[in-house]
């Protein structure tokens, strides 16, 4: 059947597989009958048989689904994807779609990375020709990314010839020069004479479209039907750099897994394949732990392309600071590494709330609210690092998760920062020091003894040190099961 194929003699292809599909059906051999009805369905779509096509590329997806084979199932629905991307019909052609984007999902449990990037290039024309300019840029990038690494002449050329149409339609002029010039060196890499030839028609192009920049409007409208829906709702439409040209700078090196499917639009991917999101027992798990990451990779998902921006786990880089500080004291006088280990470990503890804030929005308001309760109180001495532990942990802790001891501790340590950072100064009463000290101007004698001399000192800075880190791992053991499993905003996905 393979033969038939190579060699174009479709028609011969379809005759014997009928009667390869009666003996494999008889012997129950359904490897190959799922192999013969993908042939089949190949065999007919290209003499324009597409309705059986279809049925044969389904019958062999329903076959290799059986058995397990998630690649062959995969490439008989990317088969069937590009039968209906070529209909007529919008509707056909966006359930075309819909099957690529599905066979994509399944393709990625079997890392299929060249098929993978032959499917996004197809979705890129496709979105292209719906004029939707971020799932254009977006599926091309990262198709072309992934042909780079199979690392195929003929399929690289392929994809940036593909990616060039979308930046000239873009009127990203300058990709597309560079674009033009990788592309010509591949195709002549490739030795086909057919890439080369539209490697060169293509470069044309943009030599002429460059030519016509002067006659364009400054400002390109970004034409993607979001943006026109603007214009019918009376709102302002925005320009492509605005609009849709940010996923120009889609970070394709990022996990290839990632933002397989357009957030809002006709198709999705499997939710399945895009759960990432980070959970609050994960957050909580990585601070204070004994790799002390640096700190997240946030992506969010946009219309088929992928915005990141980094999240630091600032708590840990305070812990190491305090920790820092406590190694570094230099003798019982010494205040100054004292005072940056009180002052580290109390930012650690508010940079650990300040962070499950983030991943979990409704903490804000309940922080909002425990403040106001707090202005209520008679007393209004509670500081606000403090309220903010207790009502975190109110919501997702065990009862009993903050022993009195570690609360008074907390307490402690986070008005002594206090007291540092909003310092007022005032004299302090002195016992008679030795003779030894020099006299001031006027006469008294003194050693320097006053505060924060005499309360600040090593062991100070072990404790505060200690305090935060048996905080977060408090937390980090009181943690409900069903408070560990929330999931922070759906548009997060978060990656070491």
């Amino acid at each position: 059947m393979h033969a038939l194929l190579n060699q174009h003699r479709f028609a011969e292809a379809i005759a014997s597989s009928e009667r390869m599909i009666a003996v494999l059906q008889a012997s129950g051999n359904e490897e190959d009958l799922a192999e013969t009805w993908f042939c089949r369905g190949v065999a007919e779509a290209r003499v324009g048989h597409l309705q059986a096509a279809v049925a044969s590329l389904r019958d062999a997806y329903a076959i290799n689904a059986k058995l397990g084979r998630r690649g062959h199932a995969a490439r008989a629905l990317a088969a069937e994807g590009r039968i209906g991307l070529a209909s007529a019909s919008p509707e056909v052609r966006d359930k075309g779609a819909y099957r690529i984007q599905q066979a994509v999902c399944m393709k990625l449990g079997c890392e299929d990375r060249g098929g993978i990037g032959r499917d996004f290039m197809m979705l890129s024309e496709y979105a292209l020709g719906l004029k939707q300019m971020s799932r254009a840029l977006g599926y091309g990038r990262r198709g072309l990314r992934l042909s780079f690494m199979q690392g195929n002449p003929t399929e690289i050329a392929s994809a940036l010839v593909s990616l060039l149409e979308v930046y000239l339609a873009c009127r990203l002029y300058g990709r597309a020069e560079r674009t033009t010039k990788e592309a010509l060196a591949w195709a002549e890499r490739s030795r086909s004479t057919e890439f080369v030839a539209v490697a060169l028609s293509m470069r044309a192009r943009v030599v002429e479209a460059q030519k016509g920049r002067g006659s364009e409007p400054k400002k390109f409208i970004c034409p993607c039907p979001t943006n026109e829906a603007r214009k019918s709702n009376g709102e302002k439409r925005l320009e492509f750099k605005d609009c849709c040209g940010p996923a120009d700078r889609d970070p394709v090196e990022v996990d290839w897994g990632f933002c397989l499917a357009p957030q809002h639009g006709p198709y999705r991917a499997n939710p399945d394949t895009t759960a990432y999101g980070l959970t609050l027992g994960e957050y909580v798990d990585r601070q204070a732990s004994k790799d002390k990451p640096e700190g997240f990779l946030v992506a969010r998902i946009h219309d088929g392309w992928l915005e990141t921006f980094g999240l630091s786990c600032m708590a840990n880089y305070h812990l190491r600071g305090a920790r820092a500080a406590c190694e570094a004291v230099g003798g019982p006088t010494e205040v100054g590494f004292p005072i940056a280990a009180v002052l580290h470990a109390t930012c650690s503890l508010e940079a650990f709330m300040n962070g499950l804030a983030h991943i979990a929005p409704s903490l804000k308001a309940s922080f909002k609210d425990s403040r106001l309760a707090v202005a209520s109180w008679s007393d209004r001495t509670e500081p606000e690092i403090v309220t903010k532990w207790v009502t975190a942990g109110s919501l997702f802790c065990t009862e009993g998760w903050l022993e009195p001891e570690l609360l008074k501790s907390m307490r402690k340590l986070v008005r002594l920062r206090n007291r540092l950072v909003h310092f007022e100064p005032r004299r302090e009463a002195l016992d008679e020091p030795p003779d030894d000290v020099p006299l001031l101007g006027d006469g008294r004698r003194t050693r320097g003894l006053w505060w924060p001399h005499g309360e600040l000192d090593g062991d100070t800075a072990l404790w505060a040190a200690s305090t935060a880190e048996r905080l977060m791992a408090a937390f980090r053991s009181g943690l409900r099961e069903e408070s560990r499993a929330l999931r922070g905003s759906e548009d997060l996905l978060v990656k070491m």
